[in-house]
């Protein structure tokens, strides 16, 4: 309608301009300019939108790591996000292809700059109503206060007064914690950052969507260190966003969103990953339990098959004149025997595929390995046995580590610790250890056998936080 109106009065100014001659002739020149730029411009639009609306392929941007919405499986993108997403462009007709930036700001920048033509998923804001244009909400979350589960309650936003309120870059609750007087803002740029710095006690408390900060909690095990204060302060709505102007896609994953929001499909994705919270007993947690037990068993299973053994040898040696009786107790027994020692491989093969099993004599030197340990340290079978574990040395522990090991586990006793070792490669690797003596008939040590866990990745997040609160301090 306004280009309409335009042409007329050019129309208008024409008929003008040919009545006085060139007395017009300057602004004839630049009104011509302007009313062919708008033309061109709302030209080149309907053209952008009507290709997006025939074309059978787009491109979404989503970002690394923002679970559960967002993050990296087997090399591919995941997350309730990428469901619901896949869901609408399969009933649109549409194939995607994903483009992965690093952080929020990256993938922010990509829609802005037309790199991409569409987030899945994000949160619908003043802000961001400036730049994209949002499709029909399909999904809320809520920024409530988030602190530390042993720390005093800071049930709302009043108790917040004085505290060191932590939020992340990109998200929501900065903008939240703007309109909040008597706090102190520390600003993170990742919400793990935020995460490691409220268990820190860098801060006192986050303003943060709590689905997201418990499904980053519960991906590192710390779910039971956090909790979630009083009620939500504020609700954000969630869906998809499209570059400004661009209609055509927006109504067509307008029609998706509906569809998408009415069926059962969307209550499977969401349960999935909104679901229940992880339990106290993790795969983890009972497998280092299950590895104590299988440990125990074995030892005592052990001890009591070689004590079954010299019982029977003795009681034919004395019952040689009852050869009937024994001969049907020892066959009992050698049953009992033969499904006890299957029992044992099977218990044997369950802890290989857990955990790393060392055995060394009295001198330090290897007579047996698993799988495990040729897997993680890069040597073979032949290169480990008859060598010394200074062969995956790091030289991280001082020589006093090793000797109080030595003497603790010569006495008899059962020694734990973390051990860093270096692999083949040279690079470093962390085990949880616990070595077991083995007695002989006077309590005396002749072997030993090591069980170890590999928590590599557990000591690089705790180097990760240590160096964040050493940045931290560093700025304050």
């Amino acid at each position: 309608m306004i280009n309409s109106l335009l042409v007329v009065v050019y129309h208008r100014f024409l008929q003008l301009f040919f009545k006085r001659k060139f007395n017009y002739l300057p602004l004839f020149i630049i009104l011509g300019s302007f009313v062919f730029n708008i033309n061109h411009a709302h030209a080149r639009d309907i053209i952008k939108n009507s290709n997006i609306n025939h074309s059978s392929r787009i491109t979404a941007v989503v970002v690394n790591e923002f679970p559960p919405y967002y993050q990296i499986k087997n090399g591919e993108p995941a997350g309730f996000a990428i469901d619901i997403f896949n869901e609408m462009a399969k009933i649109s007709g549409l194939e995607v292809t994903y483009v992965v930036k690093d952080n929020w700001s990256e993938t922010l920048k990509a829609l802005r700059d037309g790199e991409a033509d569409i987030i899945p998923n994000l949160g619908i804001t003043e802000k961001r109503q400036v730049d994209f244009d949002f499709g029909y909400p399909y999904e809320t979350s809520d920024i409530s206060i988030i602190t530390r589960s042993e720390s005093r309650s800071i049930p709302s936003i009043d108790d917040l007064e004085g505290k060191l309120v932590g939020v992340v870059k990109t998200n929501a609750g900065r903008n939240l914690g703007r309109d909040i007087s008597g706090i102190s803002i520390v600003v993170y740029p990742q919400a793990e950052n935020a995460l490691f710095g409220l268990l820190s006690g860098n801060v006192d408390a986050l303003l943060y969507p709590k689905s997201i900060i418990l499904s980053i909690a519960r991906k590192s095990g710390l779910e039971n260190r956090i909790q979630i204060e009083g009620k939500p302060l504020r609700e954000i709505k969630r869906s998809i966003a499209v570059q400004k102007g661009n209609i055509a896609l927006q109504r067509r994953f307008n029609v998706a969103i509906n569809k998408v929001r009415a069926s059962d499909k969307y209550k499977d994705i969401y349960v999935k990953w909104f679901g229940k919270s992880q339990p106290f007993f993790t795969v983890k947690t009972l497998s280092i339990i299950f590895g104590i037990v299988i440990i125990s068993i074995l030892l005592l299973a052990g001890i009591w098959r070689y004590r079954s053994i010299s019982n029977i040898n003795e009681r034919l040696k004395r019952t040689i004149t009852a050869s009937n009786i024994m001969e049907r107790k020892v066959s009992r027994q050698t049953k009992d025997l033969l499904l006890s020692n299957k029992e044992l491989k099977f218990q044997k093969y369950a802890l290989d595929q857990h955990s790393i099993l060392v055995t060394t004599d009295l001198s330090g030197k290897i007579t047996n390995v698993n799988d495990k340990f040729t897997e993680i340290s890069g040597y073979t079978y032949r290169e480990l046995v008859g060598k010394t574990h200074s062969i995956v040395n790091s030289g991280h522990h001082p020589k006093g580590f090793f000797i109080e090991m030595w003497n603790t586990i010569k006495a008899g006793k059962v020694w734990k610790g973390q051990i860093c070792n270096r692999n083949k490669k040279g690079q470093i690797y962390w085990v949880e250890t616990t070595i077991v003596p083995h007695l002989d008939e006077k309590g005396k040590p002749n072997s030993f056998i090591a069980v170890r866990t590999d928590i590599t990745a557990l000591k690089l997040l705790e180097e990760e936080a240590a160096k964040e609160l050493e940045l931290v301090g560093a700025s304050n």
